[in-house]
């Protein structure tokens, strides 16, 4: 059993968190599902070193240095953020569901540039359904489901990241994290969704519904779902752009 330490600050539980480099530019990564603050590792070095960042690597509920709850519920996810990381962050960047968590808290937090990589968004009941059922056996198998091209070092994180969520988060997230539409999230700030090849998190309609209230829509070429983790230095490249215009 995972034993892990409610962090309480001004009576407020926060999440964990890990700092990378003490750039003058201010970046918070938030991962997916069933991962950690650590599987950002290589990605968030590269940020640091490169564009001048201090990176936050945030432990959502449930899942690695951070507390198991016994509720998860995306606004208490996006509450997290908002007790715990600090307004005006240069990025804000999420991947997965960790995007849409994201997305939630932005107009909290007001970053200056919000990023999705591949977001969760609505799924067909039938697809949720085998998820909540499926996804914690496949997941455990973190080395069948990690692409090509992943680090030694990052593979080892993901392990140590699968080892450590609440098995309670995953199915309930699975089954109330998508009933709410991420096409309804409309953007406050500049926000942009970098969509992996034959993306299965959204779909060419979503896309264009996304676009229309007012997402701008990118396309990691050679991309898996996985993107910053099988390339870490490409997936910053297609966002350099956003990474030095704050």
């Amino acid at each position: 059993m995972n034993c892990k330490t409610n962090i309480i600050q001004d009576g407020v539980m926060k999440i964990a968190t890990k700092q990378i480099g003490q750039g003058s530019r201010q970046a918070a990564l938030i991962h997916g599902i069933g991962m950690s603050g650590e599987t950002w590792q290589e990605l968030a070095e590269i940020m640091a070193e490169r564009y001048n960042y201090s990176v936050i690597l945030v432990d959502l509920r449930g899942h690695g240095d951070s507390p198991n709850m016994r509720s998860y519920l995306i606004r208490e996810f996006a509450q997290d953020l908002k007790d715990t990381l600090p307004k005006g962050l240069d990025i804000l960047m999420g991947h997965g569901i960790g995007g849409r968590i994201a997305a939630e808290a932005a107009a909290h937090l007001q970053p200056r540039q919000l990023i999705c990589l591949d977001p969760a968004t609505r799924m067909s009941t039938i697809y949720k359904m085998a998820l909540i059922h499926l996804f914690p056996t496949f997941l455990r198998n973190a080395f069948g489901i990690v692409p090509k091209g992943v680090s030694v070092k990052t593979r080892r994180r993901i392990l140590n990241a699968i080892n450590k969520w609440d098995i309670d988060m995953i199915k309930a997230l699975l089954s109330e994290g998508v009933r709410r539409d991420f096409r309804a999230l409309t953007p406050t700030m500049s926000s942009t969704v970098v969509l992996a090849d034959n993306s299965f998190a959204v779909s060419k309609e979503k896309e264009h519904d996304l676009e229309l209230v007012g997402w701008k829509i990118r396309h990691k070429i050679g991309s898996t779902h996985e993107m910053h983790w099988q390339n870490p230095e490409g997936t910053l490249s297609a966002i350099a752009d956003l990474l030095t215009n704050t």
